[in-house]
């Protein structure tokens, strides 16, 4: 096949056929590769689909509705030797396919392990059946998806799905709700909630070691970047650690979890990041976390309504309204339904009351904008707090296939008090 063509065969168009519930892309992309690795990581859920190649061409099955991000592998080779190439168009690194049926790829062509295809972007859309403007956005956020793209993690030799082993590795970016040069209130999510916007304040990079590797040898275990790194173990001064050299300052979660903590005045260190806990290795390559921590990214922006509209302090409040939405050079840009719906992004709200009480709300998954009430059956037999009652809050948010986030206002040292997770 010379020229590119995307072909998708809806259901609607087959109605003597039987239901198609899943998505298969396929195409021609030469004899050098020997398989195709689909990747998927979705808010912690992340799934790896391989296919073998059959003389340069190739199939691969996957679900609709997630972000997929397509490697060229030749297995022949060691670790992330075996990336032969990663689809990309224009700014896209995932696709996500909105409904099922087949999506004709065409031929690929690969150079320094970017793969291209020979085609039009007004011919992907039709074939995902999702807009131009969507891809755009979801393409301003999707290169962090290719931290799995390396099929070979632990460098044995062996696509890793193949042996049933999933590393980990998890960016978590935190900020402070911020608004006129301090920290916000909650006052300020009533009275000038438009004005609230965040700041970042580190990002968190963790390794999980797969169950096969045992637990982490805390006495003998680092991570070294291929970038240099900004840590804070000497304070906001503390000097980089060159590219090439292990970090032995490390931060710990479970008994498989190791990693380092970003400063926010330097960028992420990007390329290949490796972990190791005592004779384990694990290599993830081609990570490429944002340049600019805010800008892009999809966010809530949230208020506070009051039962009286006229109340500014101590009110009575009503519910909580929400808008996901992106920052660009000109402001906030609300998600399209469009957007929403693909992208899915996921939110919670947790509170901290004056007297240690606990709370929590999660928006309701797939709209752009909503709201959800303050009065909640499930805290009928608490306190009818309101927003003078609020010490603290946090924000925990994700959106498909970006980095986990969180965001805090109030008095920020509460958490670890209180119970809810801290940021680390």
């Amino acid at each position: 096949m010379t020229r590119f063509g995307f072909l998708l065969t809806a259901l609607s168009a087959c109605a003597y056929a039987a239901p198609v519930s899943d998505a298969t892309f396929h195409g021609t992309v030469g004899e050098a590769v020997t398989h195709v690795m689909a990747v998927s990581p979705v808010a912690g859920d992340l799934v790896k689909v391989v296919a073998p190649t059959e003389a340069g061409s190739f199939s691969v099955t996957v679900e609709p509705g997630r972000p997929w991000a397509f490697v060229f592998l030749d297995t022949t080779r060691r670790g992330a030797g075996m990336v032969h190439g990663i689809l990309r168009s224009d700014t896209l690194d995932t696709f996500i396919p909105a409904i099922p049926g087949d999506v004709d790829l065409g031929d690929i062509s690969v150079d320094n392990h970017e793969a291209t295809m020979a085609g039009s972007g007004d011919s992907l859309d039709q074939a995902l059946g999702v807009t131009r403007g969507t891809l755009a956005t979801l393409g301003g956020i999707d290169d962090i998806a290719l931290r799995y793209a390396n099929p070979d993690i632990d460098g044995d030799g062996m696509i890793d799905v193949d042996q049933g082993i999933a590393p980990r590795l998890e960016v978590h970016a935190e900020y402070t709700l911020h608004t006129r040069g301090r920290d916000a209130i909650a006052k300020d999510f009533i009275v000038s909630a438009e004005a609230v916007t965040y700041k970042h304040v580190g990002t968190g990079i963790y390794g999980r070691l797969p169950d096969s590797f045992g637990t982490v040898d805390r006495g003998d275990s680092d991570v070294t970047f291929e970038q240099p790194y900004y840590g804070y173990w000497s304070g906001d001064a503390t000097a980089a650690v060159p590219g090439g050299h292990p970090v032995s300052h490390l931060t710990y979660g479970d008994d498989r979890t190791l990693g380092v903590f970003c400063r926010p005045d330097h960028p992420i260190p990007s390329g290949t990041y490796t972990f190791r806990s005592g004779p384990h290795t694990l290599d993830f390559s081609f990570v490429r976390p944002p340049t600019e921590m805010t800008m892009n990214q999809v966010m809530p922006r949230i208020q506070f309504v009051p039962s009286d509209y006229l109340c500014t302090r101590d009110c009575k409040l009503d519910k909580i309204t929400f808008a996901w939405a992106r920052k660009t050079d000109t402001g906030w840009i609300t998600l399209t339904d469009e957007e929403a719906t693909v992208l899915r992004p996921v939110g919670s709200l947790d509170f901290v009351f004056d007297d240690g009480v606990t709370r929590r709300y999660e928006f309701p998954i797939g709209y752009a904008t909503g709201e959800v009430p303050w009065h909640h059956p499930i805290y009928t037999t608490q306190h009818d707090y309101g927003s003078g009652n609020i010490v603290y809050g946090s924000l925990a948010f994700q959106s498909r296939p970006g980095m986990k986030m969180y965001a805090r206002f109030g008095g920020g040292n509460v958490a670890s008090k209180r119970g809810l997770p801290q940021m680390d």
